[in-house]
C-alpha cells in the first residue's frame, strides 16, 4: 500500500497549553485542567472532611458545580459548616446522603 499526502490539509493545533496559561482554567492553580472527578475516602479520622472543605474553600481549590457528601454522621459541625457554605450557593448543587438512603437511583 502505498501512502500518498494529500492536498487538502488541516493544520492541527496542540491546546494542552491552554489551561495552563489560564485560558480554560475552572480550577485553581493547584490543578491542572478544567475537569476533574473524585472519591476521597480513608478510615475514620483519617482528614477526609477537612481535605475536603479545605480544597473547596481555598483560592487554589477546587471549583465544582456539584458536591454530594454521604456520610453516616451529617449531624457532626464540619458537615454543618459545609452545608451552611454551599446550600446558598446557586452556581453549586449540594446533595447530602446519609448512610440509610439509596443513591443509586
Amino acid at each position: 500500500m502505498k501512502i500518498e499526502p494529500s492536498a487538502v490539509q488541516v493544520p492541527v493545533t496542540n491546546f494542552d497549553g491552554l489551561a495552563q496559561e489560564g485560558a480554560l482554567r475552572k480550577h485553581g492553580n493547584l490543578f491542572n485542567g478544567t475537569s476533574k472527578r473524585a472519591l476521597v475516602v480513608g478510615p475514620s479520622g483519617s482528614g477526609k472532611t477537612n481535605v475536603m472543605i479545605s480544597l473547596l474553600t481555598h483560592p487554589s481549590g477546587l471549583r465544582l458545580e456539584n458536591v454530594y457528601l454521604y456520610c453516616k454522621s451529617l449531624y457532626q459541625p464540619k458537615y454543618k459548616y459545609l452545608r451552611e457554605l454551599l446550600t446558598p450557593l446557586r452556581e453549586i448543587g449540594y446533595y447530602e446522603y446519609s448512610e440509610d438512603e439509596n443513591i443509586a437511583t
